[in-house]
């Protein structure tokens, strides 16, 4: 995992490093009015998968903590997801994001595999992916 900064909910500042510890998680990189990145948040149903939130972190790029904070309105089931503001982009350019949403499977502190600015057409297939990736 390359060194950034991102703030928490509450404006702290928040090291990558410091990101989950979890043996494998997923890193959501998202932005606002992104219908593509709504169909991936909109993807996990807390009751049909309910550990799969707490093995998320939400990352939206170009706004601050107050506009993660209502964004977060829109999708109740990921409220057991880690949600953080990138405001800078600094993620996304130490990541070498090209376009969004951006799904990342990490393992540990390591970053195993990726998919930039797509989607499945078939949200099931892509549901299977997250939670096959986390179990």
């Amino acid at each position: 995992m390359p060194e950034f900064q991102l703030l928490g909910l509450d404006g702290s500042t928040v090291d990558s490093q410091k990101l989950p510890a979890l043996k494998k998680w997923l890193l959501i990189y998202v932005r606002p009015n992104c219908p593509s990145c709504d169909k991936v948040l909109k993807l996990v149903q807390q009751d049909q998968y309910p550990g799969l939130p707490s093995m998320m972190t939400v990352v939206v790029g170009g706004v601050t903590p107050d506009k993660v904070q209502n964004m977060m309105k829109g999708y109740p089931n990921l409220a057991g997801a880690s949600w953080y503001a990138d405001p800078q982009k600094a993620a996304s350019e130490a990541l070498k994001l090209s376009g969004t949403p951006v799904i990342i499977g990490v393992r540990g502190s390591t970053l195993a595999w990726h998919m930039m600015g797509m989607i499945f057409p078939d949200p099931q297939k892509m549901t299977s992916l997250l939670i096959s990736w986390c179990k």
